[in-house]
């Protein structure tokens, strides 16, 4: 996986396919390589970037605690080294707040944005619960450097709030949420297209996971909007 410079750090991404930029932010635990798929159906119209979150393992216990603005820093020095901007931008649950971010922080560096299975802050008390006991039950099957990066990205999740920030969003913006996710629940994708003024929001079978369990009606979703946009 190639690897670029950035903000002082080694970040890994993948490249596909040519034309118009269209960065890919993945979602909380997971690898590049389990959005291969997508990756490679995206391609055949786009130049398709997907960042690999920083590797949170390796920070020091002086270092403050990493944040989502700082990913979405890394993703805007990511565009820059690239020559990649302004770009589409996909984010997918963590990766949809860090592409909240990178729109508020760096707006000159997104041409659209795509949130999925995402939120502008925290889900309600009970279901933070139960999504905790979830990753819980995913880091004890993971390394002891992977948990740490997991861990700080859970972290730095649940301590992201930009919803009064989100009228400042000025892109065309899809939201593409499942009817049933439980993690997120619908009414916090019906909030967010009520304050982004240019945003369209379309409903997809399923729950959090939509793009995997119905990546066909996901992808129509991505390429129906960027062709209007």
């Amino acid at each position: 996986m190639p690897e670029a410079t950035v903000n002082g750090l080694r970040l890994h991404f993948a490249s596909e396919g040519s034309g118009d930029a269209f960065l890919f932010i993945p979602g909380l635990g997971t690898e590049l390589s389990a959005y291969r798929r997508l990756l490679r159906r995206l391609g055949q119209s786009y130049r398709v970037i997907a960042l690999q979150a920083r590797d949170a393992s390796r920070r020091g216990a002086s270092d403050p605690p990493l944040s989502i603005e700082a990913m979405a820093d890394d993703a805007s020095g990511l565009l820059d080294v690239l020559g990649a901007r302004p770009a589409h931008v996909l984010g997918v649950s963590l990766g949809g707040r860090v592409a909240l971010a990178l729109a508020l922080r760096h707006p000159g560096q997104v041409k659209s944005l795509i949130l999925a299975s995402t939120a502008p802050r925290p889900a309600p008390s009970g279901r933070r619960v139960a999504f905790l006991l979830r990753i819980s039950g995913i880091l004890k099957r993971l390394s002891p450097a992977r948990e740490r990066t997991v861990a700080a990205h859970y972290a730095a999740a649940h301590s992201f709030d930009v919803t009064g920030r989100l009228t400042e969003i000025a892109v065309p913006t899809l939201i593409l949420h499942g009817l049933s996710d439980r993690i997120s629940p619908y009414a916090m994708a019906e909030e967010m297209h009520r304050a982004i003024a240019c945003s369209r929001l379309v409903p997809l079978p399923g729950g959090h996971l939509t793009l995997f369990t119905h990546m066909d009606a996901f992808v129509r979703g991505v390429l129906s909007f960027l062709g209007d946009s």
